[in-house]
């Protein structure tokens, strides 16, 4: 089982070296236990971590380890075999949790001519 929490959390520092964190009502995601299995092939295995507001926090690992399995899971795109996940408090699928979250996932293809907000409004125009 995979525990993650961010190296620095000011609000509750002991939470940081616990070896089994607990979520709390104020974290910006939450997730526990979560799992995703394509056939016989277990991908995401007892994945839990929470993220506090205004914190940074990267989602690092190999190729293969199941990172972009878990942020789809994260947006709702695809199902999980097990666990919970939730956003500002919510469900995943939830409408305002949608309005609220933005993603790109994989390798984004951007402009080098243009400005860094010209290529967000192309990209808004496309989605």
């Amino acid at each position: 089982m995979a525990y993650f929490r961010p190296v620095s959390y000011p609000e509750r520092p002991e939470a940081a070296v616990s070896p089994s964190p607990a979520a709390s009502s104020d974290d910006v995601i939450q997730i526990e236990d979560l799992r995703k299995r394509f056939g016989r092939k277990e991908v995401v295995c007892g994945l839990t971590f929470f993220v506090p507001p205004r914190m940074l926090f990267g989602f690092l690992g190999p190729n293969g380890a199941g990172k972009s399995t878990t942020l789809y899971m994260l947006l709702g795109l695809v199902r999980p075999s097990g666990g919970a996940m939730s956003i500002f408090g919510r469900s995943v699928r939830a409408l305002e949790v949608k309005r609220r979250v933005g993603s790109l996932i994989e390798q984004p293809a951007f402009y080098g001519y243009l400005t860094g907000r010209k290529n967000l409004e192309l990209l808004g125009r496309l989605t």
